[in-house]
């Protein structure tokens, strides 16, 4: 048991989450002596409660960034660890951090009891709100209440409602970026209706998104789906089937014809008529003859 290398990990590793877990867990159990520790990945996952892919993870981020080393050729087999992290304070003497710090001779539970603070203590930073001139969120911003703010003076200033315009800040080291939050996608709202008609199998795909670029409706994509009653999947057929149509009305055909347009004069279901004509083209041979095969 070495609280000491804990201590260590929480007041001077630059990881949190998943991999400060890890590093503690390798911490916890170091030899004091020689600062190493034969374990496999597979005991460091059940240890933290994690799959070995996110162990690997988390031990590949440590070791990159210079915290873990790590080497082949221990007992049965196993990894060796070494601790790499031995910073100081200017007193000279080993420093805690009040949240989330573990001092000497500390468990290993209370070790995962304070990697939790410091979760929860991220979370609740990062949903404070920022000055009313952006009205966005940001971490470290004091927090104002709108129902207790409205005695604020004109110097001192109110925090505004969030209107659906706002917009999130992204905090990249000294830089920050700042994008407006997208309205519904149109994409997902047509799903959404179609599964309230009564569509079955009913997802988002990439020809879904293409016949909506294109300008189709709502009816549009039903009456494909209609036409497309007798295939295995009508929803998928028939989006695919729309989406040549509208692909087909937008370019020149092989005769240099162009497909009639639905949004002339004319009469609506001469133009259909005429534009299922144009896009009807002939079986292949060796089509005909493999369906003829199947069928006997």
């Amino acid at each position: 048991m070495s609280g000491r290398h804990v201590g260590i990990v929480f007041t001077s590793s630059s990881h949190a989450g998943s991999e400060l877990l890890v590093l503690a867990c390798v911490a916890e159990t170091l030899n004091d002596a020689t600062g190493t520790w034969s374990i496999s990945v597979g005991e460091i996952a059940r240890r933290c409660k994690l799959s070995k892919r996110q162990a690997f993870r988390a031990l590949a981020a440590l070791r990159s960034s210079g915290e873990l080393a790590i080497r082949k050729g221990g007992p049965g087999g196993k990894s060796v660890f070494t601790l790499m992290l031995e910073r100081t304070t200017a007193s000279g003497g080993l420093g805690w951090n009040k949240l989330g710090g573990t001092a000497p001779g500390a468990s290993w539970s209370g070790a995962m009891a304070a990697t939790q603070m410091t979760k929860v203590a991220e979370q609740e930073q990062m949903t404070k709100v920022t000055s009313p001139q952006s009205g966005c969120f940001a971490a470290g911003a004091p927090v104002t209440d709108e129902l207790t703010s409205s005695s604020a003076t004109a110097d001192r200033g109110v925090i505004q409602p969030m209107t659906p315009a706002s917009c999130i800040t992204r905090h990249s080291d000294q830089t920050t970026t700042t994008r407006p939050v997208r309205a519904l996608d149109e994409t997902t709202s047509m799903v959404k209706a179609l599964a309230a008609a009564g569509v079955a199998k009913v997802f988002v795909t990439a020809e879904l998104r293409e016949v909506i670029r294109l300008g189709a409706s709502l009816q549009d994509v039903l009456d494909a789906i209609t036409r497309s009653a007798h295939a295995a999947n009508p929803f998928a057929y028939g989006v695919a089937r729309l989406l040549n149509e509208l692909q087909a009305a937008s370019t020149p055909s092989r005769t240099g014809q162009r497909l009639p347009d639905a949004a002339s004069d004319r009469d609506p279901a001469l133009v259909k008529i005429e534009r299922d004509a144009l896009l009807a083209t002939p079986v292949p041979a060796f089509v005909r003859e493999l369906s003829r095969r199947l069928r006997q």
